[in-house]
C-alpha cells in the first residue's frame, strides 16, 4: 500500500503468500498488525478480534475500505482506544 511508509523507515509488503504464514495483510516490521478489508458487509468486530489476534505484541489496526473511495490513503483505519494508547505512549 502506498499509504504505509516506504521510504526506509519501514519494510512492507503487501503478500498474500506472506500474509498467510504471519497473518498480516500487510508484512513490515512497524509497531502495528494490519488487516486490511475491502468488503461490501462490515464486520468490524470480527475483524479487530483478527487483527489483535496476529497481533502478539504489537498492536490490532483494521484498515478498511471507505465507500465510494479507491486510494487507500481515504479509507477509515479503527484499532481499540487501549491499542491506540499504548502506540501514542510508546514514543515517549
Amino acid at each position: 500500500m502506498r499509504c504505509v511508509p516506504q521510504d526506509g523507515s519501514a519494510d512492507t509488503s503487501r503478500n498474500v503468500l506472506e500474509g498467510r504464514r504471519t497473518g498480516d495483510d500487510i508484512v513490515w516490521d512497524g509497531p502495528a498488525s494490519i488487516e486490511v478489508k475491502d468488503v461490501a458487509k462490515m464486520d468490524l468486530a470480527g475483524w479487530l478480534r483478527q487483527a489483535r489476534e496476529n497481533a502478539g505484541d504489537r498492536v490490532g489496526v483494521v484498515w478498511h475500505k471507505r465507500r465510494g473511495v479507491a486510494d487507500a490513503a481515504g479509507w477509515y483505519v479503527t484499532m481499540q482506544a487501549d491499542d491506540f494508547l499504548h502506540l501514542i505512549d510508546r514514543d515517549r
